[in-house]
């Protein structure tokens, strides 16, 4: 694992890259299912493009899998629903008119819908009920349409979003944090704003919750100039400050959490300590979305590639490629792995044979849990299922 990198040692590495970096952008322009030469594949195992179809008309802002439901968000506010063995849109969910920004899906066996929560640039975070039957239409409509349940009203863009123990926290434009209550009786039910975290003026682009014990859980807001403050969630104090040159994203698993931005880096953060332990360094473009998984952690770049680092060693153990523009946004369920792009597609990737338990997943997702990894874990390549494309109506 690497320890910590100065600023001169990473203009120093990337000057030294710069060959390799041209030549991988060469690379990355050339058609897709196109095998990489050996220099560029080293130990690392490639995943496999299997089918490409058209989902939206503009970005993948966000995506997330409950069940057998896969979830795909655009710029322009449209919320896709799609099942991983089908390859078309089967129902959707229509209100909000900006861009999603985060998305959290969840699945319950006993309940015949799930959920979703939603925020967007429209000043809005929502939450919708999808039927899990997306077989069954309603007589006289071409798709089934998701029900709006509750939505939590701000006066700035919402960039992010995260839940616990029955609280929903959003990141904002505006430089604060809010928490605000999840559970309602009624049907769109507007929700009351808690409390405020924060004041700084520079917009929030990410918001995490911490819990380090039964007692004490705290809450993580990240912002554009790199500065990511931590806070009492009950008090709203502020606890710690991590200064890093940019902050785009961050995943938060146990005692540890990621942090990546425009400096291509991945940071990583003790947070009993509250310092940082290590760093891992491989892409070639800013570093837009994260994920926690057991044993590894995937990130997105604009750099096209989507990667798996082993938390142990430090070391990219596989690359997913196949979009043709910017990572956006992941989201993992089991062995799927889903991820969002500007080329306006979402994928579906095969990871590994992992046995985990089901939780949340959504844009910058945690994965708490344990999980029994074959043997030859770090030999197996990505291996994409779908990528949802359907024709856009």
């Amino acid at each position: 694992m690497n320890s910590r990198i100065s600023a001169d040692e990473t203009l120093k590495r990337r000057q030294d890259r710069k060959e390799l970096i041209d030549s991988l952008e060469d690379f990355a322009a050339l058609p897709t299912g196109t095998i990489a030469p050996a220099r560029y594949r080293s130990e690392i195992a490639l995943g496999e493009e299997i089918v490409c179809l058209k989902a939206h008309e503009d970005w993948v802002s966000a995506v997330g899998i409950a069940g057998e439901a896969v979830f795909s968000c655009s710029d322009s506010g449209a919320i896709h629903v799609s099942e991983e063995e089908h390859k078309q849109v089967k129902a959707r969910c229509v209100g909000h008119e900006k861009r999603i920004t985060a998305i959290q899906a969840r699945s319950d066996p006993a309940l015949a819908y799930n959920e979703i929560l939603t925020c967007s640039w429209d000043m809005t975070a929502r939450k919708w009920r999808i039927p899990k039957d997306l077989k069954t239409q309603i007589a006289g409509q071409d798709e089934i349409l998701g029900t709006e349940m509750m939505r939590w009203m701000h006066h700035t863009a919402v960039q992010d979003l995260d839940t616990q123990g029955g609280h929903l926290f959003t990141a904002c434009a505006d430089g604060r944090a809010r928490r605000w209550p999840l559970l309602a009786v009624g049907r769109h039910e507007a929700g009351e704003e808690l409390q405020e975290y924060g004041a700084r003026g520079v917009p929030c682009t990410c918001v995490r919750v911490w819990v380090g014990s039964s007692t004490s859980t705290k809450l993580l807001v990240s912002h554009e100039d790199g500065h990511i403050a931590m806070y009492d969630i009950e008090t709203a104090e502020l606890v710690q400050i991590f200064e890093t040159e940019s902050t785009l994203c961050m995943a938060v698993q146990v005692s540890t959490f990621i942090s990546g931005g425009a400096d291509h880096i991945i940071r990583m953060w003790d947070l009993v300590a509250g310092e940082q332990v290590g760093f891992l360094e491989g892409h070639y473009g800013p570093v837009t979305c994260l994920l926690f998984g057991p044993e590894t952690i995937w990130s997105g770049s604009t750099d096209r590639t989507i990667r798996e680092w082993q938390v142990a060693s430090g070391e990219e153990i596989v690359r997913y490629r196949g979009h043709s523009d910017h990572i956006l946004c992941i989201a993992r369920q089991g062995a799927s792995l889903c991820s969002g792009s500007a080329d306006c597609s979402s994928r579906i990737w095969h990871v590994s044979n992992l046995l985990v338990p089901h939780v949340p997943y959504y844009r910058l997702d945690t994965l708490d849990g344990k999980s029994h990894w074959p043997e030859d874990a770090s030999n197996l390549a990505g291996h994409e299922l779908y990528c949802y494309k359907p024709d856009f109506k």
